[in-house]
């Protein structure tokens, strides 16, 4: 199952620059940016990000806190380096700064990204509409049971072509995901990820 990536509506306007072939932001809307539009796809890996405390409070050179943010296979540092997240950014999204309690959360690892030439819209997707199911003790075909995808989630959720592919849709902020697609970030940090994305988990 591959992961599409929504660029959400935002006042930071995602672009294409084609001098300097690079994806950049700006905050001018035009018809060709790509806010709220499915840009790419890629394949994926979900590890558990752990957090704890250094060893005895001794703090690796260069590093500021006492506090970390790993995941089994990746150390602090080159996890911030492939979050394009500081400590201050991954604490104030994963912590609450009074009880400094954090419930856990997930790094998503992107791999082999694939940037459309041509944008989608979201009804390019269709999704399930469960009202369909036991509705009057009718029956309906399934493929009669999907209807073209007119919202974007606010985290996550499963989609589908008309061919039956499926598919996991994350919505991502322009100024994350500008370094996704400049190939600088190669892992996304959620609290949540759908069920069916932890096979993926080693």
């Amino acid at each position: 199952m591959r992961l599409l990536l929504y660029c959400t509506k935002n006042k930071w306007r995602l672009f294409f620059d084609k001098v300097k072939q690079v994806f950049t932001l700006g905050k001018v809307k035009s018809n060709n940016d790509l806010n709220g539009k499915i840009v790419a796809e890629c394949d994926y890996e979900v590890e558990e990000i752990r957090y704890g405390w250094y060893p005895q409070n001794i703090v690796p050179k260069g590093d500021h806190y006492y506090t970390y943010y790993k995941t089994s296979k990746i150390e602090p540092k080159e996890f911030y380096k492939k979050s394009c997240l500081n400590w201050e950014q991954l604490n104030s999204y994963l912590n609450d700064y009074d009880s400094q309690k954090f419930e856990g959360a997930y790094a998503i690892h992107i791999k082999n990204l694939h940037i459309f030439e041509k944008p989608r819209e979201l009804n390019h997707y269709m999704v399930y509409d469960k009202s369909y199911d036991n509705m009057f003790g009718w029956e309906f075909d399934e493929e009669d049971k999907y209807n073209p995808l007119t919202k974007a989630p606010q985290n996550m959720m499963y989609c589908c072509t008309e061919s039956g592919r499926e598919y996991v849709l994350i919505s991502i902020r322009p100024e994350y995901l500008v370094d996704i697609l400049n190939g600088e970030k190669t892992i996304e940090v959620r609290k949540k990820v759908l069920k069916e994305m932890l096979k993926y988990y080693e």
